[in-house]
């Protein structure tokens, strides 16, 4: 793909950031996240990530520490946040309260090994519904509170231990509450 396009490729990131690109775009499976965010962090160039940005805490707390260390610009990966009718119900919500809120991730399991193992996809609510929460927020506000379940039950996937179900309510700032 990159020879019909001219594009220079890299054999791995360390050659690529020794090129000193303007920005990096991570866009690597949810278990891959760390390692490359902290090598484009340290070398000081500004990245956008695909979501989701870890499967863990920790590792999210790590690498947010350390783009704030450094000052660095850097963006999610959550697109629907960029839709032209997001900015319309944005500017809708001007000036009024929101009571309420509800949003729903609908989709068959992934086709791809690893998305059934918690360890390496975070399960549905990273590596999906993270899109939902995203809008959300960028419409409501801020969560402060959270009430979670999951059915306890893998979908039918070869070693699969996430749940196949997850359901969520929510409170924000503002005094909405959401599911």
């Amino acid at each position: 793909l990159a020879g019909l396009h001219g594009v220079r490729t890299f054999p791995d990131v360390d050659t690529l950031l020794a090129a000193r690109p303007d920005a990096v775009y991570v866009c690597v499976p949810p278990f891959a996240h760390g390692p490359v965010e902290e090598a484009v962090v340290t070398a000081g160039i500004p990245m956008f990530v695909e979501k989701p940005v870890a499967v863990d805490l920790v590792t999210a707390e790590r690498i947010a520490d350390l783009i704030a260390r450094r000052g660095l610009l850097t963006a999610v990966g959550h697109h629907w946040r960029y839709l032209s009718v997001v900015r319309q119900a944005r500017d809708l919500l001007v000036g009024r309260t929101v009571r309420m809120v509800s949003g729903a991730w609908w989709d068959k399991v992934p086709p791809v090994e690893w998305w059934g193992r918690r360890d390496h996809s975070g399960g549905p609510v990273v590596e999906q519904a993270a899109h939902v929460l995203d809008l959300i927020r960028v419409l409501v506000g801020d969560v402060t509170e959270v009430t979670a379940y999951g059915d306890g039950s893998p979908p039918p996937l070869d070693g699969a231990d996430i749940d196949s179900v997850t359901a969520a309510t929510l409170r924000f700032a503002g005094g909405a509450v959401g599911t």
